[in-house]
């Protein structure tokens, strides 16, 4: 062990100080005390210390020279497992779980505003950077004097409000005869209940209490001859007119409109193409859609005549795809051998690939098929 901050592999990061066990006496996760039953482990990713409750994961941290899996804190663990995963398991994060992440290493966050820029965000600033691990550290550390100064607070206060007052002294002895002695105060306060109850109930009775009988009631004569019982109408009800049917039709037919359009639901370019449709005529939110499938970035484009221009310019380069069947091989995606070659791969830069099998590359393996790195983020080209 050692305390201070050495340099690891490649002289980049700081390896975590670890203080000395005989230090501490709280876990940084839970602020337990440490006794015989809780003992003490050093999380290799900050350098706390925790209790064997909150360090049940193990890491390999390369950057740091453990090569082999170490043991590593719940709070190190989920921001170790978010560094790992790709952007779709980011997007189904909450936005608290991307601002923590975020808040945790200072990654500069100022301009986002939707979930999209912020799993950007993370994807732009990985790996992390020595500087922010270092932040983490130092905000960890703080963070967790101050609950230890908030508890032994809490702590002090409780103790004199008990001291204040008077309360019996412990001893061995009290406890066994409270253990195997019973109190004399409850078979009394037993006993006494149902006599209450009894003097209440005859206190309120009167003497030579008899109750009321109950009184025959003068009926009224009844004619001879009684009306024959109704017949029961049937319970089935009558079909509405035409014109409500007409009216709950036209309110479904709105409810399915106004529904937000699933993914299947979306126009592609081949409808466009097939349809011969206008991209102006269409909705701003129909038009950021299709260049988010296809990968276009767009988050910089505010009007809505940008946004038409980045769509036709989708739709010709769709076009001449679609018309040169000559297409050289070079050109040709490495996985399909149909489409033409569109994709360029974050951060290691190769293009073999259309956008479509770009994708579902991300969702089965997320790596190069050429170098095996992960891919970080795809880039739509187009070619002139």
């Amino acid at each position: 062990m050692c305390n201070k901050e050495t340099l690891g592999p490649g002289g980049v990061f700081h390896i975590p100080k670890l203080k000395p066990l005989n230090e501490a006496k709280h876990c940084i996760e839970c602020q337990a005390v440490f006794n015989i039953f809780r003992q003490k482990y050093f999380c290799r990713n900050c350098g706390g210390i925790v209790c064997s409750n909150c360090s049940g994961n193990r890491h390999s941290l390369k950057k740091f020279g453990y090569n082999n899996p170490v043991r590593c804190c719940n709070a190190c663990d989920k921001l170790i497992r978010m560094q790992n995963m790709n952007s779709n398991e980011l997007l189904q994060l909450s936005l608290k779980e991307l601002k923590e992440y975020i808040q945790a290493y200072n990654l500069p966050a100022k301009t986002a505003i939707e979930k999209d820029d912020l799993v950007r965000i993370i994807f732009n600033t990985r790996p992390i950077s020595d500087e922010s691990e270092l932040f983490y550290r130092n905000r960890r550390h703080r963070l967790s004097r101050t609950e230890k100064s908030n508890n032994g607070s809490n702590n002090s206060s409780s103790n004199s409000s008990t001291s204040n007052n008077d309360t019996p002294l412990f001893s061995f002895s009290n406890m066994v005869q409270d253990l195997f002695t019973p109190s004399p105060k409850q078979p009394q306060q037993q006993q006494q209940q149902p006599q209450q109850q009894q003097q209440q109930q005859q206190q309120r009775r009167p003497p030579f209490y008899t109750p009321p009988q109950p009184q025959p009631q003068p009926q009224p004569q009844q004619s001879r001859y009684q009306a024959p019982p109704q017949s029961r109408q049937p319970r089935y009800q009558t079909p509405p007119p035409p014109q409500q049917q007409q009216q709950h039709h036209m309110n479904t037919q709105r409810s399915q409109s106004a529904s937000p359009p699933s993914s299947n639901d979306l126009l592609s370019l081949n409808d466009i193409v097939k349809a011969k449709m206008d991209p102006s005529s269409l909705s701003v939110r129909t038009l950021k859609a299709l260049l988010k499938a296809n990968f276009v970035e767009q988050s910089h484009v505010i009007e809505k005549a940008e946004l038409v221009k980045l769509v036709n310019r989708l739709i010709e380069q769709h076009k001449q795809s679609q018309s040169q069947d000559n297409t050289r091989d070079d050109t040709l995606c490495r996985i399909c051998l149909d489409a033409e070659q569109n994709c360029v791969f974050l951060d290691c830069g190769h293009m073999v690939s259309c956008m479509d099998c770009a994708k579902k590359l991300i969702e089965t393996k997320n790596e190069c098929p050429i170098c095996r790195e992960a891919i970080l983020k795809l880039v739509h080209v187009f070619r002139t």
